[in-house]
């Protein structure tokens, strides 16, 4: 069906089907959605969406009151409904491909597709009331590694860690080897289940090793004092004030540099049983554990060369820091030695290969540039796209954050809106901030604070020019002792109002208005972006990033937020050769550096330019041999 956009155009599509089926199926889902849609016309109005079709017209059941009442209120029987309902289903599924997606999952050869099949048989016989599609996410990885059912076992569960992006992905996969366990007691599943019970995984995190208490406590004391910048003053009060810590995301670096070091350890010494963490740099165990990560870094799911040397040299420098200066001799010894570590350290001189390859790709096609510079215009209309269809169904996302109260018949779309809402207008605010103002890195921007000790984001709506105030000291910047050396500062990036070309403070300003109070951290903090739940912090990386992948890959932009900065600098430096000492300012990075970085731009035409320069010059030297040799003649 071509150009159908809304569910209105599925509609008239589908009465002018040559099948009869299909103009059965259009009348059907037309009659549903006026006789029960809040808002008919926003509805019809719609995107094509299953799921907000079954939030006008779910699927009959007599605990459903409300439903209920609404038949006997039109005239219209249970038997009737279910015909019309499923008609209209039909109709959506497909034309969104769903049908055929189901069809080509039955079909699937494998024990999976067996098991589920029986287990749909036993849910219609009344005899599972559990909900099956826990199985989907440990389906899903276990196809992707070419296996079948019968070889998942608790070792199999434990290796399936590592391809899980967030821990909730991970409880998705132990969630559903509880359920085939559980399934064992029916006789007539067990040809199609693991060959042995997987048993309990309670125990099993997707983080691997855990850190026993007392070197988790030295860890954190030498963290503390590598990241603390105390300046020599007489007096306790005046180093006290003058003190300058790291900022959150470096000493985050610090911190899982450590903990990677004292997880690879494990692997050769009890870490239980040693006495401090200085123990674990005897010679001994520090060559085996910089040897388990190499090997690591040679998998195709471990760290890379430059992680592992950024890792060591944050190692380097804290033994240092805390005295311990022969250990720190010996990580410096291996550093200089080790090929792997030293290709680390030449990679972090250059950008990596991954995201040079993303920034090419941009440059290269127009529309990718062209979606980059206005992205967050796309995520702000998908995020007022949800918040207008809650409306049209009668849904009050804002309530259902707070209390997560609603009718059992909006719950699955209103649960899908909130999200999206949430999801889109993060990641349309994000956007905003880094495309109209400062590159700044993920963290700088996750963190910033309306109030505090350390405000970061200023609101000045109540004045005669409204505009939005982003302002980060260096103590907060991960180059931040490097720019105070050099007596430079990011200048405050200001986000007006009614500029020309600029969205920036209109997105801000939906997004604190109508987007920021759906999350239950809003009332605990003055954050900007909040946490999900009732707590005091900032939304969580995992979750942040998990969304923004989601939200980039559907406006067509596969993308990670660290993106933003290499993109900005990119573009800015492919449109005019000259703009480094502008980009020094807006990223407090050396003219020196971005040159190396972004060496790859242009090289195609910087060569094409030197071949017509020399050729301009060979005809000319030519030209005067010539006329020299004919003065000659």
């Amino acid at each position: 069906m071509p150009n159908i956009s809304t569910l209105s155009d599925l509609i008239e599509a589908g009465k002018q089907a040559p099948c009869k089926t299909q103009r059965q199926y259009a009348k059907h889902l037309g009659h549903c959605i006026g006789l029960f849609a809040n808002n008919p016309p926003a509805i019809l109005g719609h995107a094509v969406d299953l799921d907000v079709y079954l939030a006008v017209a779910p699927k009959f059941s007599k605990k459903n009151v409300k439903l209920t009442r609404k038949l006997s209120s039109i005239g219209m029987s249970p038997k009737t409904y279910k015909q019309y309902q499923s008609d209209g289903r039909r109709l959506i599924e497909r034309h969104t491909g769903a049908l055929e997606a189901r069809r080509q999952l039955r079909e699937r050869d494998d024990r999976f597709a067996e098991l589920r099949g029986r287990l749909e048989d036993l849910v219609d016989a009344g005899l599972i009331d559990k909900d099956i599609r826990d199985l989907g996410k440990i389906t899903a990885l276990t196809r992707r590694r070419g296996c079948d059912i019968h070889q998942i076992d608790r070792d199999f569960i434990a290796g399936l860690r590592d391809e899980c992006a967030t821990s909730d992905e991970f409880s998705k996969v132990k969630r559903g080897a509880k359920l085939l366990d559980a399934f064992r007691k029916f006789p007539t599943l067990l040809d199609v289940l693991p060959e042995e019970p997987i048993g309990d995984l309670s125990t099993l995190h997707r983080t691997r090793h855990s850190i026993p208490e007392a070197l988790e406590l030295d860890l954190e004391k030498w963290v503390t004092a590598a990241t603390t910048q105390v300046p020599d003053f007489e007096t306790e009060a005046a180093r006290k004030m003058a003190t300058e810590t790291y900022a959150d995301g470096t000493i985050g670096i610090y911190r899982a540099a450590f903990r990677k070091f004292v997880s690879a350890a494990s692997q050769s010494v009890d870490v239980t049983k040693v006495n401090g963490l200085c123990a674990l740099f005897g010679q001994e165990t520090l060559e085996t554990t910089v040897i388990s990560l190499i090997r690591e870094c040679d998998r195709s799911d471990g760290i890379s060369a430059r992680t592992l040397y950024n890792y060591f040299d944050k190692i380097r420098l804290t033994l240092r820091a805390v005295g311990h200066d022969e250990e720190a001799a010996a990580v410096k010894k291996l550093i200089d030695k080790t090929p792997k570590l030293i290709e680390g350290r030449l990679a972090g001189e250059f950008m990596a290969p991954g995201v040079q390859e993303w920034c090419e790709a941009l440059l290269a096609d127009p529309r990718k540039r062209q979606v980059f510079e206005f992205q967050h215009e796309m995520y702000c209309t998908r995020a007022r796209d949800a918040l207008d269809t809650a409306a049209a169904l009668g849904i009050d996302l804002y309530t259902y954050a707070a209390t997560g109260e609603i009718d059992d018949q909006y719950r699955s779309i209103a649960t899908k809106l909130l999200r999206r809402a949430r999801m889109f207008g993060v990641s349309a605010a994000f956007a905003a901030l880094e495309l109209e103002g400062l590159p700044l890195r993920k963290m700088n921007v996750l963190s910033l604070d309306m109030s505090g000790s350390l405000p970061t984001f200023f609101d000045h709506r109540d004045g005669d020019t409204s505009y939005f105030r982003v302002r980060i000291p260096n103590e907060l910047l991960k180059n931040g002792v490097a720019m105070t050396k050099r007596g430079r500062r990011l200048p405050p990036a200001d986000y007006h109002k009614g500029m020309d070309g600029c969205w920036a403070f209109d997105i801000l300003e939906f997004y604190l208005d109508e987007i920021r109070p759906l999350f239950g951290g809003a009332s605990e903090s003055q954050l900007l972006f909040p946490a999900i739940e009732n707590v005091g912090t900032h939304l969580t990386t995992q979750t942040f990033d998990a969304w923004f992948a989601e939200c980039s890959n559907e406006i067509g932009l596969p993308m990670t937020p660290h993106n933003f900065r290499h993109g900005y600098c990119s573009i800015e430096i492919n449109e005019d050769l000259g703009v480094l000492p502008y980009l020094e300012v807006v990223t407090g990075d050396l003219a020196s550096t971005l040159t190396r970085f972004y060496a790859f731009i242009q090289t195609t035409e910087r060569l094409r330019d030197q071949q017509a320069h020399r050729a301009k010059r060979r005809r000319k030297v030519r030209n005067d041999y010539e006329a020299a040799v004919g003065e000659n003649a």
